[in-house]
């Protein structure tokens, strides 16, 4: 299967500004966001968002969530007690369980052991 690039919702290094000057200048994309392509991504979302029903992707963008909840915009009470319980899994993984599974809102989550024992250390 084959998707042509122009059907993809994505950002790619070295990429022309696809935004018009008026909602960024150019050189902003090309030199001050170069590396970051997940603000790019984010402007090309919003500039396709103010496009309304005039954008192509107006369907997808439809059926992105309104809202949504990270650690920045938890309430305190609840970012405590998510922190302890992957303290708890933690410690449950570190003592030699294969799986913990931990509650959520209304469903629980599993998280395993990883299955590789490597692990990489910081030259000194």
């Amino acid at each position: 299967m084959s998707v042509p690039r122009s059907k993809c919702f994505v950002t790619f290094a070295g990429d022309v500004c696809p935004l018009p000057s008026s909602f960024l200048p150019a050189a902003a994309w090309e030199q001050e966001l170069r590396e970051d392509w997940n603000v790019k991504l984010a402007l090309r979302l919003l500039h396709e968002h103010r496009l309304g029903h005039a954008s192509a992707w107006a369907p997808f963008i439809a059926s992105l969530p309104r809202t949504f909840q990270t650690a920045r915009n938890m309430p305190d009470q609840m970012l405590q007690a998510l922190q302890g319980m992957m303290r708890l899994a933690g410690a449950w993984l570190h003592a030699g369980a294969s799986w913990v599974v931990l509650p959520g809102n209304g469903h629980e989550r599993r998280v395993r052991r990883p299955r590789c024992s490597h692990r990489i250390h910081a030259d000194a």
